[in-house]
């Protein structure tokens, strides 16, 4: 010991600069790139969404953001030289019915029942389940009325023709959250939707958790396509595409003050920003769109 410690002192604190470890994302894409007869789709993509994160995919038609989503889900097999990892696994290693729930953008609907429909594939479901996610995808108090309030037993028809396109799709919806899995990818999930039953959707996924395969409960992250932007609302992050590639992505508040392809898409679409000045300004478009400054008297003010 060294002279005069006598022993009793505390061990000196030793300091180290080793780097803190990276958390291992959710998803991972690193140059992934699809060909369709002789036509790229996609081109050396680049896509990374950390554990919990809520991920609208934003882009104009064709730009091949449900291509994408489909590659993630192991539905295309992309080029040599690309590679998806979920949390740190290559995708081709992952048994994905642990792990992704998918939604498709044309929703499927079996002849039967809604509870039949709900829980095609799974065993003893149980009912406390089946009403959370109901509820999840803003479809529950519907479904209390079908079939003269036969609700969960109520008939769908052949291929839910006795549902309104809407209540097919958030009953899909359903389908996907009560599988409770820790990836969620979904392909228009709310194009048949009104811009307050979105914004309670989007309440709703972000606020999920999910189950890994050894029953351990993790923030599910969600990756939707989308052309609506009222289901950003309550999400943290967004991935831009344009011609096959992904441009963008990170949180909303980021790509906001970048000012890029997603802040330019947010003008456009509500009309509104913030200029450098911290002004909150309206274009002169989204101002025609309101009742009240629709006719040239009031814009000439």
């Amino acid at each position: 010991s060294a002279e005069g410690g006598g022993g009793s002192g505390a061990p000196e604190r030793v300091q180290t600069n080793l780097p803190t470890p990276k958390a291992i994302p959710a998803v991972a894409v690193s140059s992934v790139s699809l060909q369709f007869a002789q036509r790229q789709i996609l081109e050396r993509c680049d896509m990374v969404l950390p554990v919990g994160a809520k991920a609208c995919l934003l882009g104009r038609s064709g730009s091949g953001k449900s291509t994408l989503l489909k590659t993630v889900a192991r539905l295309y097999q992309p080029e040599e030289g690309g590679a998806i990892r979920l949390v740190g696994e290559p995708l081709n290693d992952v048994h994905l019915p642990d792990v992704v729930a998918y939604m498709e953008q044309q929703p499927v609907m079996l002849s039967g029942t809604v509870k039949d429909n709900l829980t095609v594939g799974l065993d003893d479901v149980d009912e406390e389940a089946i009403r959370t996610s109901c509820l999840q995808a803003q479809v529950w108090h519907e479904l209390q009325a079908l079939g003269d309030g036969a609700g969960l037993d109520a008939d769908v028809g052949y291929r839910g023709k006795l549902l309104s396109g809407g209540q097919v799709q958030r009953l899909c919806l359903a389908r996907v959250l009560l599988r409770n899995r820790p990836l969620v990818l979904l392909d228009e999930p709310v194009s048949a939707q009104d811009s307050k039953t979105i914004k309670e959707i989007s309440q709703s996924l972000s606020e999920l958790t999910g189950k890994t395969a050894d029953g351990k409960e993790v923030p599910t992250t969600v990756l939707a396509v989308t052309h609506s932007t009222d289901l950003l609302d309550s999400f943290s992050h967004a991935v831009f595409m344009v011609n096959g590639r992904v441009v963008e992505c990170d949180t909303k508040e980021r790509l906001l003050a970048r000012k890029g392809h997603f802040y330019r898409r947010m003008v456009q679409t509500s009309g509104l920003y913030v200029d450098s000045k911290g002004n909150a300004v309206i274009t002169a478009e989204r101002l025609r769109q309101i009742w009240l400054f629709s006719t040239g008297p009031i814009l000439s003010l």
